[in-house]
């Protein structure tokens, strides 16, 4: 349709882009590349992967410290080092053009509100408007102008994480009117809400292991207390070093009731990312990103959800040699027949396989789609703000920024674990049943086994007591 419309002189060039994409998009591509495996065990629950892109904690300090005019001169200066990749960098450019043109758009529609406006508002529309003159294309000025370009950003971006927030917006926060900064928190928290925003991080250490928490991260709490929401996801990071008046605070946070925030240990997190590869100084800049994943704020495309899978599906086939309960079908390996096991060793080694099995399948599969979406879903947008893409002329998708790994997410592990243990204590130990007799309750879904149930179901709790 687009190319019926076009200019005779750009048809081709719409012909050409409906011919590479033939009414596919990625996603549709990834899923049409599954084998008949991946499809079986897709269908049934025990695995996806690689459908969408992934969160991203991109490089908001450097946007809004930088604009899109720093931007452009990061494109200026790598651009020779890469001449193949000339028309990627133009198409960052591109997106960058895209930002400032949104950025114009605010600017008359915050004119026109401002002539609308009660006397009494008109300030604010003329505020935003001289704040827009300035950013999203050169640097911030105050508190006020920073959080302009921030959300510019991040609403053109997808509406995703703002990851460390305290720290890249700290200074200017510092030199603000604070009963001024207050009602910008609040108009900013409440866009949050009505945009379901994800996750924002405060607190935390440097690789020296001082903290860095800061006034801010105290503000923002003071803002998740009294609003109430629930969005986005605050996340704590804490350390040997945190004060125990922020510590204290984040309690009174959370018992508001609100869940908020969640608290994350730095001498935890920061050792297991140094033993990827990370060093100390960028291990110490992560984020929460998403739900809750870990992300290195403006550095890093780790995948973030590259895919799900199921360890208690895993134990199910352990305990039915492959088979699938719901529908009786042989959805993977063999491991033997389970009413035939004397010892609880064989069942681990059986569970044991099946979990190798089906981490090699979902493996394969993210790692087909990560490729999948490096070569047809390029973004230029994100490329331009992740620090690695414009130094080594790679796109986002495609490997481009300083760190990058795959996420898999393993669900049903407590689940998976308690039952394990309940047949070890009651077929192995105990030896109430037998493995023939368990199955056979199993598979009746414990129709006239009630007792039995209760009796596998609460046996952590028995068990602590």
């Amino acid at each position: 349709e687009r190319k019926q419309k076009a200019d005779p002189a750009r048809a081709a060039e719409y012909q050409a882009i409906f011919d590479a994409f033939g009414g596919k998009g990625t996603q549709q591509r990834v899923e049409d590349a599954r084998t008949p495996q991946e499809i079986l065990l897709w269908t049934n629950n025990t695995l996806w992967g690689g459908r969408w892109g992934g969160h991203c904690n991109i490089d908001f300090g450097g946007f809004v410290h930088g604009g899109t005019d720093g931007v452009r001169e990061k494109i200026a200066r790598y651009r020779p080092a890469h001449p193949e990749q000339a028309e990627w960098y133009d198409a960052v450019s591109l997106a960058m053009d895209a930002v400032d043109v949104l950025g114009d758009r605010f600017r008359q529609l915050a004119l026109a509100e401002m002539e609308k406006a009660a006397p009494e508002q008109k300030y604010i529309y003329a505020r935003i408007a001289r704040a827009l003159e300035t950013v999203p294309r050169r640097p911030a000025c105050d508190f006020f102008s920073a959080v302009q370009s921030f959300y510019l950003l991040y609403s053109f971006d997808g509406v995703d994480s703002p990851g460390y927030f305290d720290q890249y917006m700290g200074e200017y926060y510092d030199s603000a009117d604070k009963r001024e900064a207050r009602e910008i928190l609040e108009g900013l928290w409440t866009a949050f809400h009505d945009l379901r925003a994800w996750n924002l991080c405060i607190g935390g250490s440097d690789a020296d292991w001082n903290d860095r928490t800061n006034a801010l991260s105290y503000a923002i709490l003071d803002v998740t207390r009294d609003m109430g929401f629930q969005t986005p996801n605050l996340t704590l990071r804490w350390h040997r070093n945190t004060d125990d008046r922020f510590l204290r605070k984040a309690v009174e946070c959370i018992a508001t009731g609100n869940g908020l925030p969640a608290l994350y240990n730095d001498e935890a997190v920061c050792p297991a990312l140094e033993a990827l590869g990370i060093p100390p100084q960028d291990a110490h800049e992560y984020a929460m990103n998403g739900c809750n994943q870990i992300d290195i704020q403006g550095k890093s495309h780790m995948g973030l959800e590259d895919g799900e899978l199921s360890v208690l599906k895993c134990l199910e086939y352990a305990l039915n040699n492959g088979v699938d309960m719901l529908d009786g079908k042989q959805a993977s390996i063999q491991t033997g027949d389970a009413a035939q096991f004397q010892s609880y060793d064989e069942l681990w080694d059986a569970f044991k396989r099946q979990v190798a099995f089906a981490t090699e399948v979902i493996v394969t599969l993210a790692n087909r789609s990560q490729r999948i979406f490096a070569e047809t879903a390029p973004n230029p947008l994100r490329s331009g703000v992740l620090q690695g893409c414009l130094e080594k002329g790679r796109d986002y998708a495609a490997g481009g920024a300083l760190y990058n790994h795959g996420q898999l997410l393993t669900e049903g592990l407590a689940d998976a674990a308690d039952s394990l243990a309940a047949i070890r204590h009651f077929v192995f130990e105990e030896k109430r049943w037998t493995m023939a007799q368990l199955l056979g309750m199993l598979r009746s879904d414990f129709a006239g086994f009630e007792q039995e149930r209760q009796l596998l179901r609460n046996y952590e709790t028995q068990h602590a007591a």
